[in-house]
């Protein structure tokens, strides 16, 4: 079995460029996971959430992009490995869990929200030339920025000592409170010293008062 040292080695260059990617938008970054107001800790991992649901943190987050005017809850998760072993995150996904339910709303992706249609109109129809065959025609939506990709959880491995974080993004729909009762569920963690994957992380969202 590798050593966490040989671990640390092989990896650090594959999360430099992660951290580039995430970064890489001026004025934005995360702090360590034990400073934010919603967080909880395993196995020397901390795990935060911040729910960016108001049109100020909408701004600081993706500039133009207000999300929250469709009903797109995004929800800033950063996690502070401080235990021995590298953590892998290639496989990590996100629920949002609305009170009284366990199921729960699973994520969508930056590119879902590319071509997200608020109103649920049907893609237009469009010939091919020379070719005669209809394909719809999907035209990009209100929240194609490209702040929600460069914002998008997309870390595959977390060092020792390190933080990192990024955003899963929720339909929560209109016609709640999205932070009232809620939680985010996160899962998909894996310790890569002993192949054992964490147990899973339930951190409530609080409030929008």
């Amino acid at each position: 079995m590798a050593t966490c040292k040989t671990l640390c080695s092989l990896f650090a260059p594959v999360l430099a460029l992660s951290a580039v990617a995430l970064f890489a938008a001026e004025g934005f970054h995360v702090a360590p996971a034990d400073t934010y107001a919603s967080k909880q800790s395993q196995a020397g991992v901390t795990l935060a959430v911040k729910p960016y649901h108001t049109e100020v943190l909408a701004k600081e987050a993706f500039g133009k992009g207000e999300p929250h005017k469709y009903g797109i809850l995004p929800v800033l998760v950063v996690i502070t490995n401080g235990g021995e072993a590298p953590i892998k995150l290639d496989k990590i996904h996100a629920r949002y869990v609305p009170p009284r339910s366990r199921e729960g709303i699973e994520s969508i992706t930056a590119q879902d929200l590319f071509f997200f249609n608020p109103k649920g109109h049907a893609p237009k129809q469009r010939r091919i030339p020379g070719v005669g065959t209809m394909r719809p025609k999907v035209k990009k939506g209100p929240l194609s920025q490209q702040e929600f990709s460069e914002r998008e959880f997309s870390v595959p491995v977390l060092l020792p000592g390190e933080t990192t974080g990024g955003f899963f993004y929720f339909d929560v729909g209109m016609d709640r409170d999205p932070l009232a009762g809620a939680s985010v569920y996160v899962a998909g963690l894996n310790n890569m010293s002993t192949g054992q994957e964490l147990f899973y992380f339930e951190v409530p969202l609080g409030s929008s008062d």
